[in-house]
């Protein structure tokens, strides 16, 4: 099966659960912080993965240009159970699993169910800053693929 536009999302999801293997729940994307604090009363930590956009690739009308650079983001949500802010307890919570999950994503290139890559390897870059509120601190980390367009038309 060919790679398609957004199936990195199941497959950082997939990467995610293999990697923390029960210990922390990983969801897919939401539609934002204010869903996010609903979502996670009784569920703390927790990972959502969503789409954070693309830009084209480099050399606008060439071949090259049949690259999109895709940016996925992992948040990993600690819920405050003080309930105010208190950035010092929840970074404490989140510095367990924060090596694993830049780790785990680092560099890794995806496979699919033929064993053939999909996109380029994740690379790290510029996350937003930290979500800070009342009922949780959500701790953004943002990956860089590549994704070949295909010749491909419905």
């Amino acid at each position: 099966m060919a790679a398609s536009f957004f199936q990195m999302h199941g497959l950082i999801i997939g990467r995610l659960r293999d990697v923390f293997a029960g210990k922390i729940k990983i969801e897919p994307m939401v539609p934002d912080s204010e869903e996010i604090q609903k979502r996670i009363i009784g569920i703390s930590p927790v990972i959502y993965v969503y789409y954070g956009g693309y830009s084209p690739g480099d050399g606008a009308g060439n071949e090259s240009s049949k690259i999109i650079k895709q940016i996925w983001t992992v948040v990993l949500v600690i819920r405050n159970y003080q309930n105010k802010p208190s950035e010092n307890n929840a970074i404490q919570e989140a510095d367990i699993y924060t090596d694993t999950l830049i780790s785990s994503l680092l560099g890794w290139q995806a496979l699919n169910e033929t064993n053939a890559y999909t996109h380029g390897a994740l690379e790290l870059v510029q996350a937003p800053p930290p979500i800070i509120s009342k009922g949780a601190i959500l701790f953004p980390f943002s990956f860089q693929t590549t994704y070949p367009l295909s010749n491909t038309f419905i």
